[in-house]
């Protein structure tokens, strides 16, 4: 640790090191890409773009990615009105429902969700994105129904 006379460019060295660690160690979605799945009516291929590469995000899975053509998807602009909310959108924990919905806790402030809806224009669900806020508060049942589902390995 530098002590207190050192400089203050010293203090933001540590700082930006520090920050470089964390985000390196981190799962962090920097943009999600969707299009509709060739086979199975109202099913998104999903793809989460991370600091750490490209993650399709599956029922009951989330795999690393080699290659993949993203100019076939859409990018979803959920992420970028998140990260004006909440900034960075770290993946702290993942879990999947017995139907298989994806629940993701992002940055320990609000669990963003890939699953089913039931739908009243089509004859199938339709899959969707959402996110469930306010988790220690009026929503706190989200956080704590979140904690009993099973729980899906993210990439270390």
């Amino acid at each position: 640790m530098p002590s207190t006379a050192e400089s203050p460019d010293r203090w933001a060295q540590l700082f930006n090191f520090t920050y470089l660690v964390i985000a390196m160690t981190s799962l962090n979605i920097e943009a999600i890409y969707t299009k509709q799945d060739e086979q199975v009516p109202g099913y998104l291929v999903a793809i989460f773009k991370t600091n750490q590469g490209l993650y399709q995000v599956g029922y009951g899975h989330f795999d690393k990615l080699q290659d993949i053509n993203l100019n076939e998807f859409f990018e979803n602009d959920l992420v970028e009105r998140l990260k004006r909310k909440y900034d960075l959108l770290e993946i702290v924990d993942s879990r999947v429902t017995s139907d298989n919905d994806m629940h993701f806790l992002i940055s320990n402030k609000f669990i963003l969700v890939l699953g089913f809806t039931l739908s009243s224009t089509t004859e199938y669900s339709i899959n969707e994105f959402w996110i469930e806020e306010d988790i220690y508060g009026a929503n706190g049942n989200a956080l704590t129904n979140f904690f009993e589902l099973d729980k899906v390995t993210l990439p270390t």
